[in-house]
């Protein structure tokens, strides 16, 4: 019940009707108190029922008036977001694609893991130097860690995680056609 009078067109409806009621019964009261002639009532009648229908337009255009101007106001700011978030999409496709064409360019070896240690990134250089295509490589546990060397390697993927800057590590690596580097 609470849900439908919430709603803006039932309250203004409500309230019409209220006042509508209201001002009928009242006015017709005092009509027939204070005039006594028939043909003197009745054009007080129609001239207060054309007042009511008047005052009760300029009412209506008035709460209507303000009501579209919220609503206005709400659409523009939904326009602005969706703008917002547009530009926003345009900025983000741009810089990946320039991130994607760097790492493609790139002469060194580009590999990203996930947090499962799996392969997400394998640029060209990469292929050229270990041996294994992208679509090889790519969703597979990263091929170039030697099997003695997982668990170090996880080990420093956990730090790395958390944030700690990783330099000056040297390891073996496997090429695809078995041999280490370094």
């Amino acid at each position: 019940m609470r849900d439908f009078f919430g709603r803006f067109d039932v309250r203004v409806s409500a309230v019409y009707a209220v006042v509508a009621g209201l001002w009928i019964v009242v006015s017709d009261t005092l009509l027939g108190l204070l005039v006594d002639e028939a043909p003197t009532s009745t054009t007080i009648s129609l001239a207060k029922g054309l007042g009511f229908v008047a005052v009760t337009t300029l009412a209506l255009f008035s709460v209507l008036r303000v009501e579209l101007q919220k609503r206005a106001r709400v659409e523009q700011a939904l326009q602005d977001d969706i703008a917002e978030r547009k530009l926003a999409e345009d900025v983000l496709l741009e810089t990946t694609q320039t991130m994607q064409a760097i790492i493609a360019a790139s002469p060194l070896p580009i590999i990203t893991l996930d947090t499962d240690a799996r392969v997400r990134v394998w640029n060209p250089a990469a292929e050229r130097v270990f041996g294994w295509r992208a679509v090889e490589a790519l969703g597979a546990p990263n091929p170039i860690i030697p099997d003695d060397l997982v668990v170090d390697f996880g080990d420093l993927l956990g730090v790395a995680a958390q944030g700690t800057q990783l330099s000056g590590l040297e390891m073996r690596l496997w090429t695809k056609a078995g041999r280490r580097s370094t």
